[in-house]
């Protein structure tokens, strides 16, 4: 990776690109994003255990959309949208919420649509994100948190590579509760020896 290098005037990136995988495109939203992306938010089961509530309305996943719209433009958000290859729909989402860009360090999330869970989709975004994340992002650190009940989202991180490094109790508010979470890493010396 090299000496680190600091990001220009805090611009992540100029252009975010798409990833392709094996089953999957991995590729910036767009606002004829909105109906599916409601669909997928709307379900109490893919939000259990999400910080904010299911979206009730368009309007809500709109208003996301193109909010990471104008994170693009200003090169402060890597969220992309996951489709199947053959198919244009979108499926779920996966990308860096948190930045530290003074440290090469990004926590990052995703979210599948629940007709599709339990095929590897998530594991296989997760993966193309975070290969992405350390050869183009030039990241350095990725975390992740998953709550102890979400068993779910803990095996694809461990799946992918990331390692378990604690319990935060009571770390996020979540619909006016307190909730615990395990917290997770991967760095970049770890995935490169593995990849």
């Amino acid at each position: 990776m090299g000496e680190p290098q600091p990001y220009d005037l805090m611009r992540l990136f100029d252009t975010l690109n798409s990833i392709r995988t094996e089953r999957l495109l991995i590729r910036p939203l767009v606002e004829t994003d909105t109906a599916d992306l409601f669909t997928i938010f709307s379900n109490p089961l893919v939000t259990e255990y999400a910080i904010g509530y299911p979206h009730e309305t368009d309007e809500e996943s709109q208003n996301y959309i193109r909010s990471v719209l104008d994170a693009y433009e200003q090169g402060t958000a890597a969220i992309w949208g996951i489709t199947l290859m053959d198919d244009p729909k979108l499926i779920g989402i996966v990308g860096y919420e948190l930045w530290f860009p003074d440290h090469h360090r990004a926590e990052i999330g995703y979210t599948l649509a629940h007709e599709h869970w339990g095929n590897g989709y998530a594991t296989e975004a997760l993966r193309g994100a975070v290969n992405y994340g350390f050869s183009q992002l030039k990241l350095n650190r990725i975390e992740a948190t998953a709550q102890p009940g979400n068993t779910a989202s803990w095996n694809v991180l461990e799946k992918v590579g990331f390692e378990r490094e604690g319990f935060l109790k009571q770390f996020i508010l979540s619909r006016k509760k307190y909730r615990d979470v395990y917290f997770y890493s991967i760095v970049y010396e770890d995935w490169e020896r593995k990849h």
